[in-house]
C-alpha cells in the first residue's frame, strides 16, 4: 500500500468517524431535551393537581366546582403519576366512592415526597391531616 493510500483511508475514517460523532451527538442531545420537556410537564402536572387537591380538601365535594376540581386532580394523577401515586389516587378514590368521604393525606403525602424528590429538596415528614366529604356533618 503506498503512503498515499494510507493517508486517504485515514482521512476517510477520520471524517466518518466525525460524521458518526456529529451525529450521536444530536441523537443524544435530542433525546435528553425530550427527556427533559416529558420530566417538566409531569412535573408541573403533578404541582398543579397538588394544588388542586390541597384546595378542594375539608371542603364537601357536593358543590360542583369542587368536585370538578377533584376529578380533574385524580386524573392528573393517574395519567402522569408514578405507581405509588396512582395505587393511591385509586385508594383515595375507591374510598371516596365506597364510603362518601375520604382521607386523601396519604395522596398528597405520596405527592409531595415525589415531587420534592425530583425537584431535588428536602423531604419532610410532617403533614396536616386533611378529610373531604360528600355528606353533610352529623349533628
Amino acid at each position: 500500500m503506498s503512503t498515499e493510500t494510507v493517508a486517504l483511508i485515514t482521512a476517510l475514517l477520520a471524517s466518518v468517524t466525525s460524521v458518526a460523532a456529529v451525529v450521536l451527538a444530536g441523537w443524544i442531545s435530542h433525546r435528553v431535551s425530550v427527556d427533559q420537556r416529558r420530566s417538566e410537564k409531569r412535573i408541573d402536572t403533578l404541582i398543579e393537581a397538588f394544588r388542586k387537591l390541597d384546595s378542594v380538601s375539608n371542603r364537601r365535594i357536593g358543590e360542583r366546582e369542587a368536585g370538578e376540581t377533584l376529578e380533574s386532580a385524580i386524573s392528573d394523577v393517574v395519567l402522569l403519576g408514578s405507581d405509588e401515586e396512582v395505587r393511591e389516587a385509586i385508594r383515595f378514590s375507591s374510598s371516596l366512592q365506597d364510603h362518601g368521604s375520604a382521607d386523601m393525606t396519604d395522596l398528597l403525602r405520596v405527592l409531595r415526597s415525589s415531587l420534592r424528590r425530583e425537584l431535588n429538596l428536602d423531604q419532610i415528614d410532617d403533614y396536616v391531616s386533611l378529610r373531604i366529604s360528600d355528606r353533610p356533618e352529623q349533628t
